[in-house]
């Protein structure tokens, strides 16, 4: 939706498939490393514990607004935030990944 001049705003939303991924590790002492300037320091690897993912539906809905830089060009900065709501079943034989999700992200960038 345009707005005035330098300025204009929007609204966006929409559906979709979510997929979670949730994974724990532990760092892992592996040895030492030495090297010829800085001398000799303890390495870590990290060691996947548990993996779990999922797919739900989820829907978003936001709103942003724009800045045109130039008024005869087509470059904007631009500002949004959304909702995002990711649905997910409570009937689970585990209860890792379950549970629905709320987040709000905020996005900033250039459009030309």
């Amino acid at each position: 939706m345009k707005t005035t001049g330098h300025l204009g705003a929007y609204v966006t939303g929409g559906g979709g498939f979510y997929r979670k991924l949730t994974t724990f590790t532990q760092p892992v002492y592996v040895g030492d490393y030495c090297d010829y300037f800085y001398g000799c320091y303890p390495q870590y690897q990290n060691v996947t514990l548990s993996h779990f993912s999922s797919n739900q539906g989820g829907a978003n809905l936001g709103a942003g607004v724009t800045y045109k830089l130039n008024p005869d060009g087509k470059a904007k900065f631009y500002g949004e935030v959304r909702y995002v709501w990711v649905d997910s079943p409570k009937s689970s034989a585990s209860i890792i990944g379950t549970g629905t999700v709320g987040m709000i992200p905020v996005t900033f960038g250039f459009r030309w």
